[in-house]
């Protein structure tokens, strides 16, 4: 098992697959096992070499190191400069898994559903998606019917040793919600600690398929390989243009090209290669291959607000850490791969429905937990400078408003204009403002309750008890998360990017797995949905070579 690097792509391959992202390994890696086929697997970063990258608690400086990660401005789209944000996405062999958070969240069984029931997306519910899910994964757990046990990316229960983990939990306890030993298996609103991808105190990363799926004899990896169009001949995708080391450069696909960028970037690549809204396409020269009018659009997010409580209770990281204590945290860590820096920043969080609609609800909202404030400065030290605390980040599980990525130019290396679209639906402020007030509530009186002290909360929404004027504060200070979704949507109606088998509209021989085809949101986070995507991109591949 594993993969061949290549200094240069060979003249052609079956399959071309772009992006080593999550999608990209599950999908390169699953078919390089055809009898006979050959895979290339191109990406624009690199191999990680940096130890850091490994360590759990490191996330919080691994995300936004520039080595492995792209990053996005977004545009302002009111007279508040405050709407402009920056978005990320990882730029290496792994993707965003070799720096993301770690936190191992499907998402609910409901939000799969409405995939099939609300956006035309047969084949896509929970039940049907759920094998996929559980095919990727190898969870401490063990294999039961919501986890996997022997897939390539390793998972594990979540843990605390930090006192804020139980200290948040029992506050959900008394303010009503009931605690609860695996997320993922959630039925209604719930606690807990989240999972980590994460194995033996080390970051499980898509990379993991190269190693432990990949047939070597198929797979050929290349990378600092920036792709920047595909070319399409007589209707069908034919190969792929692009730049390894400051030279322009060409691979064809005998059989499928797949892409699998990332949400932001695959959009961009259609759209260079004249698939996209028409009128867009031609105003910046390109010549039009496929009118597709949502190429583009339906981009969703996670939009958030973070609540900042000072906690002076010796129970967060910044107390835990300071003076020696990062150096004993190291000593663990290297000792045994326990300890603080073997667990997430973001150990905790809560699931819950935002109006308080009752325990069985479909939760539509997300509180996360972060352990510690950080402070002025960088690395290490925006942590240890930090004043004692922790944060409750609240984010919009499921939002009706959508934004835009569009291109700047035709040129491959300018950056998309992108919108954010946040609270272009005035219901989805509210809904915010409403969970807002629940996680205040939670962490006022639960706190006081569970250990006697009373949090202080320090950020500029202590003074709002008003919803409305709640949601006009939220709206100047929302910011995102990174979870973008939706830009090539799948459906069956004659809008759809690509068909429920990931197939591009009007194209033969390309397809699309990452997610960027998720049509709709889920309340969860999105590293364990691209797995999936990419496992069921390459089953439909594998159903279409059977059938040659």
């Amino acid at each position: 098992m594993g993969f061949r690097k290549a200094r240069r792509a060979e003249i052609g391959y079956d399959y071309v697959v772009v992006g080593a992202g999550a999608a990209g390994c599950a999908v390169a890696a699953r078919l390089s096992r055809l009898e006979g086929a050959s895979v290339l697997l191109m990406e624009a970063g690199g191999f990680s070499r940096n130890p850091l990258l490994g360590v759990p608690a490191a996330a919080v400086l691994s995300m936004r190191t520039p080595r492995y990660s792209w990053r996005y401005d977004t545009e302002a789209e009111d007279p508040d400069p405050a709407r402009a944000s920056s978005l990320m996405a990882g730029r290496m062999v792994g993707g965003g898994t070799g720096i993301n958070g770690l936190m191992y969240l499907r998402g609910h069984p409901r939000d799969y559903d409405r995939w099939r029931d609300v956006a035309g997306c047969p084949g896509w519910g929970y039940d049907d998606i759920l094998p996929f899910f559980r095919r990727s994964e190898a969870s401490e757990r063990g294999e039961n019917a919501y986890h996997g046990g022997s897939g390539p990316i390793g998972t594990s229960r979540g843990r605390a040793s930090l006192p804020i983990g139980a200290a948040f939990l029992e506050a959900c306890a008394r303010s009503g919600l009931p605690v609860v030993d695996d997320l993922n298996a959630l039925t209604g609103e719930g606690a807990g600690l989240y999972d980590l991808m994460a194995r033996g105190g080390r970051r499980s990363m898509a990379g993991d398929y190269l190693r432990h799926v990949a047939d070597a004899r198929g797979l050929t990896v290349i990378t600092d390989a920036l792709v920047t169009g595909i070319d399409i001949q007589d209707g069908r995708a034919r190969a792929i243009d692009y730049v390894h080391r400051g030279r322009r450069r060409r691979v064809e696909a005998g059989r499928d090209i797949i892409v699998a960028a990332g949400c932001i970037n695959t959009t961009q690549l259609l759209l260079l290669s004249g698939i996209g809204p028409a009128t867009d396409l031609t105003s910046h020269g390109i010549a039009v291959r496929v009118d597709a009018p949502q190429v583009g659009a339906n981009l969703q997010n996670h939009a958030a607000a973070s609540l900042h409580f000072a906690f002076d209770a010796g129970m967060t990281a910044t107390d835990r850490l300071r003076g020696g204590g990062l150096l004993t945290a190291g000593i663990q860590y290297l000792a045994g791969r326990s300890g603080i820096l073997a667990e997430l920043p973001t150990p905790a969080g809560a699931l819950i429905h935002a109006d308080g609609a009752g325990a069985d609800a479909t939760p539509d909202t997300q509180i996360i937990l972060g352990a510690g404030l950080p402070g002025k400065g960088r690395g290490w030290n925006a942590l240890l400078s930090g004043t004692p605390g922790f944060m409750l980040m609240v984010n919009q599980g499921r939002p009706e408003s959508r934004g835009s990525i569009r291109l700047r130019s035709a040129d491959p290396l300018a950056p998309p204009l992108i919108r954010n679209g946040f609270f272009r639906c005035d219901g989805d402020r509210n809904m915010l403002a409403h969970a807002v007030h629940r996680a205040r509530a939670i962490a006022e009186n639960g706190f006081s309750a569970a250990i006697g002290v009373q949090p202080q909360l320090s950020s500029r929404f202590a003074l709002e008890d008003d919803v409305d004027a709640l949601a006009r504060t939220i709206h100047r200070h929302v910011a995102p998360y990174y979870h973008m979704v939706g830009s090539c949507r799948m459906g069956t109606d004659a809008g759809a990017v690509v068909d429920p088998e990931l197939r591009v509209r009007g194209i033969a021989g390309l397809r699309i797995a990452d997610t960027s085809v998720a049509p709709l949101l889920v309340n969860g986070n999105t590293s364990a949905m691209a797995f999936m995507i990419g496992e069921r991109a390459a089953d439909f591949i594998r159903a279409d070579a059977d059938k040659a």
